[in-house]
């Protein structure tokens, strides 16, 4: 007997309470096999990127560091205030520096933001500074104020865009040597701010070990060339003054980019997590499917029950696209 013949049958009364219970427990061991594959699917990539970190850190004496003071700290650095996080945080030392490479997420009311941070400490705490590359408006909510700060080198202002409270401050730290070595290809793209006793740099996205010791160099130049006339104004004396001989890397560099290729939208600082999207695709389908085939055998109840799940999925996938793409929008009207 074909299907459709079987299907008839069972619609005028050859469906048993043992069929119902037997469909339940299939649609139960449903759900159970996509928790697990879900799982699997989240838990390998996490435990793979665990033993690349946990090897990179070894290799450079580095510790891994889980504690969130770090982002207590930091909390409202991009100006959305609410909630952060610091995760997969290793610290160590560079150039004879504390420094830190993690993942920050920063999370509003209705957006949100997620960044590679590379960091290095400063002896005592500095005045507000932020450096970004000009394509990127920086017009976050909370930024430090003040207008931006125009520099005697044409080729600096069309690459850098400078914000802080001071503006002779700025000037001060971003002298002309420093300038030429912010227009090398390594510090390309990225954002520098100087906050409290840190001076970090980020970009948008998942932490990329590959970077960090090119970020580091930059950032160790940053602070190597701070005068010391600056630092004496902030109570520490860092020796004698090296600030104009801080070296410009001689090896062949990537011509910049365009400005428009170094601005990034909250879909490129956000992750996707396509294990969560094809799970759901899949239970929409199935749990569709299922239902369909319950009303056509006349199992009206059992097809409204995976109506109602297929329903829920779907709702919740929507959902969450709608939310990314208002998170898109709000990025690009932030310089995101």
């Amino acid at each position: 007997m074909g299907l459709v013949g079987r299907a008839a049958l069972q619609s005028v009364g050859g469906w048993t309470e043992a069929d119902s219970t037997t469909l339940l427990i299939g649609t139960v061991a449903f759900v159970v096999v996509l928790a697990v594959v879900l799982t699997v699917v989240r838990e390998v990539p996490r435990r793979r990127r665990a033993r690349a970190e946990r090897a990179w850190a070894a290799e450079r004496g580095w510790q891994l560091r889980g504690d969130q003071a770090l982002a207590r700290r930091m909390l409202g650095v991009f100006g959305l205030g609410g909630r952060c996080t610091v995760s997969h945080l290793l610290a160590g030392s560079y150039a004879g520096r504390p420094a830190a490479t993690f993942e920050y997420v920063e999370a509003g009311v209705s957006a949100s933001v997620q960044v590679h941070v590379v960091a290095v400490a400063l002896p005592v705490p500095l005045p507000g500074l932020r450096l970004s590359p000009q394509a990127l408006t920086d017009d976050l909510a909370g930024a430090l104020g003040g207008q931006d700060i125009a520099f005697e080198s044409a080729d600096f202002n069309a690459a850098w865009r400078v914000r802080a409270g001071d503006a002779k401050y700025a000037h001060d730290v971003v002298h002309p040597r420093l300038m030429e070595r912010l227009l090398a290809g390594d510090a390309q793209g990225l954002s520098i701010w100087v906050t409290g006793t840190d001076v970090l740099c980020w970009v948008p996205g998942k932490v990329d070990l590959a970077d960090v010791d090119r970020r580091l160099a930059v950032l160790t130049a940053f602070v190597d060339a701070i005068p010391r006339f600056v630092w004496l104004d902030h109570g520490y004396d860092p020796g004698p003054d090296t600030a104009a001989d801080v070296p410009v890397p001689e090896r062949a560099l990537p011509a910049r980019t365009p400005d428009r290729a170094v601005v990034s939208s909250l879909a490129r600082a956000t992750d996707r997590d396509w294990g969560q999207l094809i799970g759901t695709g899949l239970g929409v389908v199935v749990m569709t499917a299922l239902a369909v085939v319950l009303a056509v055998m006349g199992l009206s109840q059992p097809a409204v029950w995976c109506a109602v799940v297929a329903a829920v999925l779907a709702a919740g996938a929507v959902g969450r696209l709608l939310i990314a793409r208002n998170l898109r929008q709000q990025a690009r009207a932030r310089g995101l």
